[in-house]
């Protein structure tokens, strides 16, 4: 089976999806950019093994798109399955009009997506367009299809989406005394709320501190970024103590998934939310801002969702999981465990193949 799938760039989790889904297809991959400008170059993978890959060139734009007609001379090729994995980038937008001129059936890989209101009237017709000419579309859940089919696409399958492997999901909850060892390593006194991410306004920066603000008796380490100018000001006027840090391997961070006790993310808007599924295949129960795609699937009962400006409901959530008697908060860790089990880069691979041997079929 060959397999065309047309993406932005090659971050760790889609390369290791490439690699495990090209175990099993002919699998060629064009990518937009070799980075995001938005993204420590660190972050990026460049570990191509199991698929053809090619950088398309062109007129670089945004974060991460390009402007490019070069996808055309692969599509002229003859694939099984032709896969987008961006409907909003103007390259997409015109290699998918170069499928629909010319009867290429192709889908949409969509990990998440919101439908907003007042949406821009042109880019709706757009989206709509590449929406309802796609023949399949392979998504998150069931939050994910019926926006999708707000925009015309109707053929929706679903899958398992992370970016973990089998092997990184623990298989049951470290011990109290594991636990503590951890934290005396990372210096960590207290119980410890655990944020990963961008320390950007999209991430819910601001709301992280109001929310620490009321639970000072724990403490917050941040993971992924340098606070701006204007956070520190506002950091140090709510006179805040939090631990913080640009970047860690992935191991280390392995290390404070571990010795964390609760993971928080009250994002503003995530298209899925990743960390989630990292925090979970450690044990760590979560709470989360309802704008997150992954927890409307994956928090039954290791976690909670929270209206993502109401602070005190944020509060009582975190006060409510870190007091829990200790078999209660064993319970919501090994739940935590099993759904991650369930969203692994292997199982992801195989409902891939899956759904495309079911397109096919169906031709």
């Amino acid at each position: 089976m060959k397999v065309l799938f047309i993406t932005n760039v090659p971050s760790p989790y889609r390369v290791d999806f490439f690699n495990e889904i090209g175990k099993y297809v002919d699998l060629t991959v064009l990518f937009e950019r070799n980075n995001a400008k938005s993204r420590n170059d660190e972050w990026m993978s460049n570990n191509f093994k199991n698929f053809k890959y090619h950088f398309l060139k062109g007129i670089e734009y945004g974060d991460d798109a390009v402007i490019s007609f070069e996808a055309k001379k692969y599509l002229k090729d003859k694939y099984d399955i032709v896969l987008f994995g961006n409907y909003h980038t103007i390259n997409s937008i015109i290699s998918s009009r170069y499928c629909i001129k010319h009867k290429i059936p192709y889908g949409l890989s969509i990990d998440g997506i919101f439908k907003h209101e007042n949406e821009n009237k042109f880019k709706l017709k757009l989206k709509r367009k590449m929406f309802s000419n796609s023949e399949f579309l392979v998504t998150t859940g069931d939050y994910s299809v019926d926006v999708n089919k707000y925009y015309g696409g109707m053929n929706n399958y679903i899958y398992p989406f992370t970016s973990i492997h089998s092997s990184y999901v623990i298989d049951k909850p470290i011990t109290i005394e594991e636990k503590t060892k951890l934290k005396e390593k990372l210096g960590l006194k207290k119980k410890t709320i655990l944020f990963v991410g961008q320390f950007v306004h999209r991430k819910g920066i601001d709301l992280l501190f109001q929310i620490y603000s009321k639970l000072e008796e724990y403490e917050l380490v941040m993971i992924g970024g340098n606070l701006s100018d204007e956070y520190i000001k506002l950091k140090e006027s709510m006179g805040l103590n939090i631990k913080t840090i640009s970047f860690l391997d992935k191991k280390s961070l392995e290390e404070y998934y571990l010795a964390s006790d609760v993971f928080l993310l009250p994002t503003r808007e995530d298209q899925w939310g990743l960390v989630i599924n990292e925090a979970l295949a450690k044990g760590l129960p979560v709470v989360s801002s309802n704008m997150c795609l992954a927890c409307h699937e994956m928090l039954a009962g290791c976690g909670e969702m929270v209206d993502v400006l109401d602070i005190d409901k944020y509060v009582d959530c975190i006060k409510n999981i870190l007091t829990l008697p200790y078999d209660k908060y064993y319970e919501m860790q090994t739940n935590a465990i099993n759904i991650s089990k369930e969203y692994t880069i292997e199982k992801m691979a195989k409902r891939h193949l899956e759904i495309f041997e079911d397109v096919i079929s169906k031709r």
